[in-house]
């Protein structure tokens, strides 16, 4: 009881500190933006009017991946938004440790001698060490070379989640950033995409989603109807007929489709293939059967 009564009272004292560093930094902000006979606000302000930015999030340190490395970077940016009240670096140790969840809060506070760090590089080194995992980075490229659009998730979230595991990995060459991210798409969003070439990943996403919501390539859906609809040469009729063709080899177990025009593939090749989206004569994921240059 006398423990979360303890944490009770640093949280609130947390979030009087925060209340009171933003009234100190919009009242700077106020100042420096009142004009004079000599500059006005926005020339104050580098040419551009100040926009108070969204608070940042609070560290929790709980050993979510990346976690440590995205706050840190909101923090870059709040310091960017506010300019000179956040220029110094005790004013920007400040503003982090008020930002900092009741465990690392704990931890800062327990040790005397944190009370002396006078740099934001120094500051960010300590939290390193203590709430970032020591493989985190080896991590991230795992989860990296693992991660899938999932079923029901859409290119904008699937860029999201790849997002959010790349920024434990800024020295990450931007070819193999893109060659993941495309390699993780769903199988028909990848057969829009993967053959063009990318200079950012940026440019990767936006092609990602700008496909699905021209060609409503959604929800991993890679049926040989979508693919034919976007740009293959197969119409309805084709459809149909490929169809058939497929009941055809089914009903005969044979492999053999109508005329001989899946020969050699057998009953469970067929079914992994119309699952797949592949073409029902040679298994390739680039055209469908009616396309085939083994025909």
């Amino acid at each position: 009881m006398q423990q979360m009564q303890q944490m009770q009272q640093q949280l609130t004292q947390q979030q009087s500190q925060q209340q009171q560093l933003h009234a100190q930094l919009a009242a700077a902000q106020a100042a420096a933006a009142a004009p004079s006979s000599h500059a006005s606000a926005a020339s104050i302000m580098g040419g551009k009017p100040f926009v108070k930015p969204k608070p940042p999030s609070t560290f929790l340190a709980a050993d979510r991946l990346g976690e440590l490395d995205q706050w840190e970077r909101e923090m870059r940016y709040q310091f960017a938004a506010y300019g000179a009240p956040l220029a110094g670096e005790p004013a920007r140790i400040a503003f982090a440790v008020s930002y900092l969840g009741p465990v690392p809060l704990q931890w800062w506070d327990a040790n005397p001698a944190h009370q002396q760090v006078c740099t934001w590089d120094e500051f960010v080194k300590l939290l390193r060490g203590r709430f970032r995992p020591v493989h985190a980075a080896k991590q991230a490229r795992t989860e990296l070379f693992k991660i899938k659009q999932g079923a029901s998730q859409t290119a904008g979230a699937y860029a999201a989640a790849f997002q959010e595991l790349l920024v434990s990995l800024p020295d990450m060459h931007v070819d193999d950033a893109v060659f993941l991210f495309v390699r993780g798409l769903s199988p028909a969003l990848r057969r829009r995409v993967g053959d063009k070439e990318f200079a950012t990943l940026s440019a990767a996403i936006n092609a990602a989603v700008q496909s699905e919501g021209l060609y409503g390539i959604q929800l991993a859906d890679d049926s040989p109807a979508m693919g034919a609809s976007v740009g293959q040469s197969m119409d309805l009729n084709a459809l149909v007929e490929e169809l058939h063709a497929l009941r055809s080899a089914v009903a005969a177990g044979a492999g053999a489709g109508a005329g001989g025009r899946i020969t050699g593939v057998s009953k469970q090749q067929i079914d992994e293939r119309l699952k797949g989206g592949l073409c029902l004569r040679c298994g390739s994921p680039d055209h469908f059967k009616n396309d085939c240059p083994r025909a």
